[in-house]
C-alpha cells in the first residue's frame, strides 16, 4: 500500500521540478521510465485514487495542520500576523469538529471520484475522466491544461458560491449554518468545513469537472490539485501578508472579507468576477467589519436567549 504513494509522490515532485531544470529532457526520460513502471504493477484507478490523497496530504494536511499549531501553541505571535488581532484558533471542541468535518468532506469527495471513475469503465465500459496512459504530458500540453482548468474552475465556483448564498438557494441555510457559524476565525481547515452537500457543489465539481472536461493526464491534475490545495490553504490563514506575495495578501483579504460580513461580498478567490458582477468588496475594513459581526453575534445571542 505504501509503495504506489511514494511512487506516485515522487513522480508529481520530479514533473514539477523538471519544468525548470537545464536537463528537462532526462528529467522527462526518468519520469516517463517510472510512469511506465508504476503502471505495469498498479491498476489506473488505484493510482489515480491514492494519487488524489497523497497530492491532498502533502499540499493540503500538512501546511493546513502545521498553520492551525502556529495558531494553537503560538497564539501570541500568530495573532500578529492575522488581519483581526485575536482570531486564532484554540484547541477545544469547536476546532475538533472542524477537522473532523473537513477530513470528512474530503474523504467523501475521493469516495465519489473513485466511484464515478468505477461506474464509468467497469459498469459502462467507456474511457475514464482522467487519463492514467503511458503517454506522459508535454511541458507546454501541461501548462495549457493548467491554465484552462484554473480559468474554468475560478468560473464554475464563482456561480456555484453566488448561488449559495441567493434566497433561491436549497442549500444556503446549510453552508451559511456551517462554514460561516464562526466568521471572526480564518483557519485553513475551514475551507474544506461545509456542510457535505453544498461543499460537493463548491468545492468538488469545480475542482473534478475541469479535469473530466478537458480530460487531464493524472499526472497534470495531480499538479492542478496540487495548487488548488495550496491556494486553500494561503486564502483561509486570515494573515495581513502571504510571504511577501500581493497577489496572495490580495486573495487573502478579499476571502476574509467574504467571512467577515457572512457572505454578502467575494465570491471568488481571484476577483475577476467579483469585479464583472460588481461582487467585489476588497476594499472592506476588516476592523469595521469584525465589529459588525460582533455586535449582529451579541444580539443572536440576546435572541437566543429571549425566546428560551
Amino acid at each position: 500500500m505504501l509503495e504506489p504513494i511514494l511512487s506516485i509522490t515522487g513522480l508529481t515532485l520530479l514533473y514539477t521540478s523538471s519544468l525548470n531544470s537545464w536537463s528537462t529532457s532526462l528529467n522527462l526520460l526518468v519520469l516517463y521510465l517510472a510512469w511506465t513502471s508504476l503502471l505495469l504493477t498498479h491498476s489506473p484507478l488505484r493510482i489515480e485514487l491514492f494519487g488524489t490523497i497523497i497530492t491532498r496530504v502533502i499540499f493540503f494536511w500538512i501546511p493546513a495542520l502545521f498553520l492551525s499549531a502556529l495558531d494553537i501553541l503560538l497564539p501570541s505571535i500568530s495573532a500578529e500576523w492575522k488581519i483581526r488581532t485575536g482570531g486564532t484558533l484554540r484547541f477545544d471542541v469547536r476546532a475538533g469538529e472542524m477537522f473532523a468535518v473537513a477530513m470528512g468532506n474530503m474523504i467523501l469527495s475521493v469516495g465519489l471520484q473513485g466511484g464515478m471513475e468505477w461506474i464509468l469503465t467497469e459498469v459502462m465500459g467507456r474511457k475514464s475522466m482522467l487519463r492514467v496512459s503511458g503517454r506522459v504530458p508535454l511541458p507546454w500540453e501541461l501548462v495549457w491544461d493548467l491554465v484552462r482548468g484554473v480559468v474554468l474552475r475560478e468560473i464554475l465556483q464563482y456561480y456555484t458560491h453566488r448561488y449559495l448564498h441567493s434566497n433561491a438557494s436549497l442549500y444556503r441555510k446549510q453552508h451559511t449554518s456551517w462554514q460561516h457559524s464562526s466568521p471572526l476565525i480564518l483557519t485553513p481547515v475551514l475551507a474544506h468545513y461545509d456542510h457535505p452537500l453544498p461543499y460537493l457543489l463548491y468545492r468538488f465539481i469545480p475542482l473534478y469537472a475541469p479535469a473530466a472536461i478537458f480530460r487531464f493526464h493524472a499526472i497534470t491534475y495531480y499538479i492542478f490539485l496540487a495548487v488548488v490545495s495550496m491556494e486553500e490553504v494561503f486564502l483561509h490563514t486570515g494573515f495581513k501578508r502571504l510571504f511577501f506575495s500581493g497577489l496572495l495578501s490580495g486573495a487573502g483579504r478579499r476571502n476574509a472579507g467574504h467571512f467577515f460580513t457572512r457572505g454578502k461580498v467575494n465570491y471568488s478567490a481571484w476577483g475577476v468576477l467579483d469585479w464583472v458582477h460588481g461582487t467585489g468588496g476588497a476594499k472592506i475594513d476588516a476592523k469595521k467589519s469584525w465589529k459588525e459581526v460582533k455586535e449582529r453575534g451579541a444580539w443572536q445571542r440576546g435572541a437566543s436567549r429571549g425566546r428560551k
